[in-house]
């Protein structure tokens, strides 16, 4: 369930506020019956993201803007198993032999303060410049028990509870970037930002340059060149468990996980229709191409006890990764009309490698969705009416599988797996297709706006992976979230005026 809601206030001539604010829940319920071992299975994944924000705006002058921007956020996700172990009599009666729970949560709790600015000096240059300031609280946690009941005695096997990230980290930064008109086909955009992150006895400052051309090569046709340089200081912390299931959680950075660096380079060309061109009519195009480079990158390989060693990532994390991406970008839009559509497609290609894994081999990262496809149609009808179409379509995640099993030896029974390469498989590939219907009116009387519609979330009701698991030379593949209808309403509480440079 979502909750949204914002209020946009003008102050005065040259000075408006806003608030806003958001709180999300979602979750995915999984209940199993294992009759022929007598356990029934109860797990719960459940995500809740919370924000509120104040922006506040000032114009003292034609060429100066100025704004202020503060917000807290809160982001948690959790992962809850609980199985129990029945007996069950020939008289139809049962007793619970044991019982196991396991909680497992990740949350980020952060406020930001931004105050920044943009001044037009004159047709050739303008300015944008601020400095931020931003504090980050990170919590992974671990609670799980077990217990062995017998004649109603309850014997406790196994009881952990601990968790990490309790210190704050805090990121203050000042920033500043110049647009200079070289002529009138010809521009260029070049900037800097310069945070310190301080983590405990952690502290660092990063440099983060970027640089953008843009050429004008006809009146409809523009080319672009560009170049970022990065630094992030929150990492993710991800595997896939032996039952199939993928978790994720999220930490930042220390003194044994310093943030990551990339570098990205990218060429891209941009065309306009022109007006009254039949149904292209002020449509555009854009096709880029992108390398990027990555450094001090980290992976998770959990020890015996995967639980455990989340919440003790400093001692099983694989630092000093390096990894490459090169790829495409397409894009078509058009947004005048009755006629509203869009198409996008990107082509990736990441590989990771670490000097102690996978015997020093590059191989595909964790979430190196090959191809990404997305089409929009929509069709304005009648007055406040529209009809869209959504069809998302994402390449399947790697993952690794293992090849064959081996038995141990002669004393100890059983197989264990070989797995001869990281990531050498892939989910199934994701795809949906989405409908809605939209109206949108305003009152006689006081001319407030209102708007309701009805949608089908993955109408031809595809079953995409959430997970996947081997089993006999085969892969069974869970999904979730089939066919779901929905509506929506919403309304303004008062008459909404254009506010200056809005």
């Amino acid at each position: 369930m979502d909750l949204n809601g914002k209020i946009n206030a003008r102050i005065s001539e040259n000075q408006n506020l806003s608030i806003s604010a958001f709180r999300g829940s979602d979750g995915i319920f999984f209940v199993e019956n294992e009759k022929s071992t007598s356990i029934i299975k109860d797990d719960e994944y459940n995500i809740f993201n919370q924000n509120i924000a104040l922006n506040y705006s000032y114009y003292p002058n034609l060429s100066t803007t100025l704004k202020a921007h503060f917000s807290s956020s809160f982001y948690r996700h959790f992962f809850e198993d609980k199985s129990y172990n029945y007996h069950f009599a020939s008289d139809g009666s049962s007793e619970l032999r044991g019982t196991k729970h396991r909680h497992t949560g990740n949350s980020i709790r952060t406020y930001k303060a931004q105050f920044y600015g943009t001044t037009d000096m004159g047709t050739r240059w303008q300015w944008n410049y601020g400095i931020d300031h931003e504090t980050v609280n990170y919590n992974i946690y671990l609670n799980r028990s077990q217990k062995l009941i017998n004649n109603g005695e309850n014997t406790l096997v196994d009881e952990l509870s601990i968790q990490t990230g309790s210190s704050p980290a805090y990121i203050s930064g000042v920033f500043a970037d110049g647009l200079f008109n070289i002529n009138s086909k010809t521009r260029i955009k070049t900037g800097w930002r310069i945070p310190r992150y301080q983590n405990e006895n952690y502290t660092t400052w990063m440099s983060e340059p970027k640089m953008l051309i843009s050429h004008d090569v006809s009146s409809n046709a523009t080319l672009n060149a560009s170049y970022n340089h990065q630094q992030q200081f929150s990492h993710l912390l991800s595997y896939t468990e032996s039952e199939g299931y993928f978790r994720e959680f999220y930490l930042i950075s220390n003194r044994k996980i310093p943030p990551s660096l990339s570098h990205q380079w990218s060429l891209g060309w941009f065309y306009r229709f022109r007006k009254n061109t039949s149904w292209f009519s002020d449509a555009n195009i854009s096709v880029e191409l992108f390398y990027k480079k990555q450094s001090r990158l980290n992976k998770f390989i959990p020890g015996i006890d995967p639980d455990e060693s989340v919440v003790r990532y400093n001692d099983h994390m694989l630092t000093n990764g390096k990894a490459s991406t090169y790829g495409l970008e397409f894009l078509f839009q058009k947004t005048v009309g009755k006629f509203h559509g869009s198409l996008s497609y990107t082509y990736a290609n990441s590989r990771v490698r670490f000097n102690d894994y996978n015997d020093g081999k590059p191989f595909n990262a964790d979430f190196d969705y090959r191809h990404n496809a997305n089409i929009l149609l929509i069709y304005k009808f009648r007055k406040g009416y529209q009809m869209s179409a959504q069809w998302d379509y994402r390449t399947g995640r790697p993952f690794t599988l293992s090849t064959s099993y081996n038995t141990r030896d002669d004393i100890i029974s059983g197989n264990y797996p070989v797995v001869n390469a990281i990531n050498n498989s892939r989910y199934p590939a994701y795809h949906r297709l989405d409908l809605s219907l939209d109206r949108e009116w305003r009152t006689k009387r006081k001319g407030i706006k209102n708007w309701f519609g009805i949608s089908i979330y993955n109408a031809y009701n595809h079953v995409n992976p959430f997970y996947a698991y081997p089993d006999n030379g085969k892969l069974h593949i869970t999904g979730f979230f089939p066919l779901i209808p929905s509506f929506h309403y919403g309304f303004e509480l008062g008459n909404k005026k254009k506010m200056k440079n809005d």
